[in-house]
């Protein structure tokens, strides 16, 4: 069988769950190394990276001090036999790693375990936090990890409902073009009230929405009635069959409906800084126009109340807004394409304040600040690229790194739950470091090879099939017979 383990078929002819445990605990027992072996080799590779660039600053400045040919012609030598040794040992030293939510770099996945703590409690938080401070590089459980704190990279896909609390009223059944609407027209029963109870369906239902208003607006921005009328507004007028000229159209046109309908309108900070934050309120209330609670009331009932505002094509271009946005965002991450997911973090971060999400808001601020500020250049490439896996290898099966973290989630709790309510601390250790690899395992498991002796259970033997227990001439004998009765029964 392709699912190897050990030598023949002796783990699996053991009795009752004997075999199971046993693959189970073999798949886990060296799970949780990995990450530490990599540290060691990580720390090993960097004390040798740093000997020999002291020894090449060493040959620096001897080399200033000489004065005699022949000593220069030694030291030189001397600093280019390390100087080459060094660029070799950084082609093939270990790359290094950093955590992404729950677990290391995404491109060897590890299984951190599981730890019996309860996040919402800061004693166990601070349990968690040594238990992962074991594990940063350059640190162990006797130091003081206080005083020598080392910068890790954390970095996470944010979700969000804003587009759900935005633009989905269940009073709005009968105006066409709301979510509601569109929820009621296509009975989708399954789209709840808060996204958060059935995120997936809402999300397909913004979707399809999404696409329907970018085909409606095609159309009316053409000039058409339907999908195979002629256009009667901004016309194609050059030569027919030169794809050339007539992509260079449509992209031209494309461009400008974005631009006009789909392009929020983000007000601009202030060029000076004020000292008195009352100040800066009163300049942007008095200056722009911007509404502020704290100061300008009538101005803001004013704006709030102005009846000549058109709410139902302001609620068009919000949608194309956020459902393009979401679109380009879930496109960037299906490519992998991390600077693209970045530059569309600078809109997100600015829509989750706007719409009272401050820890989404927070969260993405500081991504973005690490990305540009606060890490190495080589550490921000990372944060930037590593935010998305791909199991399958294609240009644009990559999804969100959280979202796989998700799915071993679910693996780790389908395991648990086949233990059938023996849930101890003994079976949370066993399933934590072997779910993974006994998950892998079976995806690998060869199902059309021929290999002799194999089984799913060996309580039964199964044949190609049941058409080849049949006795043929019985077969023919019994048919003859079926006949003869019919011939009686039907006269």
């Amino acid at each position: 069988m392709t699912l190897e383990v050990g030598e023949g078929r002796d783990e699996w002819d053991s009795d009752e769950d004997e075999p199971t445990l046993a693959l189970a605990d073999r798949y886990g027992k060296d799970g949780d190394k990995t990450i530490k072996n990599w540290k060691v080799a990580v720390e090993q590779d960097r004390a040798t990276e740093d000997r020999l660039m002291n020894s090449v600053q060493v040959y620096e400045e001897l080399a200033s001090m000489r004065q005699d040919v022949d000593e220069d012609t030694e030291v030189t030598l001397a600093y280019s036999n390390v100087r080459q040794d060094l660029d070799q040992h950084r082609q093939s030293m270990h790359p290094g790693y950093y955590f992404v939510g729950d677990n290391v770099d995404m491109r060897t996945k590890i299984n951190l375990g599981v730890l019996m703590k309860y996040e919402q409690y800061n004693e166990d938080m601070t349990d968690i936090c040594e238990f992962l401070h074991t594990l940063i590089l350059g640190h162990d459980s006797t130091d003081d990890w206080q005083k020598n704190p080392d910068k890790v990279l954390s970095g996470g896909d944010y979700l969000t409902f804003v587009i759900w609390s935005q633009l989905y009223n269940t009073n709005s059944a009968r105006s066409q073009g709301t979510l509601y609407a569109a929820r009621t027209t296509l009975n989708a029963r399954n789209v709840t009230q808060h996204s958060s109870q059935d995120f997936y369906a809402c999300s397909d239902l913004v979707e399809k929405v999404t696409i329907a208003y970018i085909v409606t607006g095609g159309l009316w921005y053409f000039g058409m009635s339907s999908l195979n009328s002629v256009p009667t507004k901004n016309v194609y007028d050059g030569p027919i069959g030169d794809k050339k000229e007539m992509c260079a159209h449509i992209l031209f046109h494309a461009s400008e409906f974005a631009k006009q309908y789909c392009v929020p309108d983000t007000p601009l900070l202030p060029e000076y800084e004020y000292k008195r934050p009352k100040s800066l309120r009163e300049h942007e209330t008095e200056v722009h126009g911007h509404p502020d609670p704290l100061y300008g009331n009538t101005r803001v009932t004013e704006i709030t109340t102005c009846v000549s505002d058109d709410g139902v094509h302001n609620y068009t271009r919000l949608m194309l807004n956020l459902g393009q946005l979401r679109m380009n965002h879930n496109d960037a991450i299906r490519m992998g394409d991390g600077e693209r997911i970045m530059r569309i973090n600078q809109f997100l971060v600015l829509f989750y304040k706007a719409c009272n999400c401050p820890k989404y808001a927070y969260g993405i601020l500081e991504t973005i600040a690490q990305t540009k500020v606060l890490l190495t250049e080589r550490m921000a490439c990372r944060l930037t690229w590593n935010r998305t896996v791909n199991h399958r290898g294609e240009c644009d099966s990559n999804h969100p790194n959280d979202l796989d973290l998700e799915h071993c989630n679910k693996v780790f709790k389908d395991e648990a739950h086949s233990f059938r309510g023996t849930f101890t601390e003994k079976t949370v250790s066993r399933v934590r470091r072997s779910a993974l690899s006994l998950q892998s395992a079976y995806q690998q498991l060869d199902l059309f090879s021929i290999l002799p002796g194999r089984l799913h259970d060996s309580s039964f033997q199964m044949s190609k099939s049941p058409l080849s227990l049949l006795d043929m001439d019985e077969v023919r004998n019994w048919i003859s017979a079926s006949l003869v009765d019919y011939k009686r029964t039907h006269g």
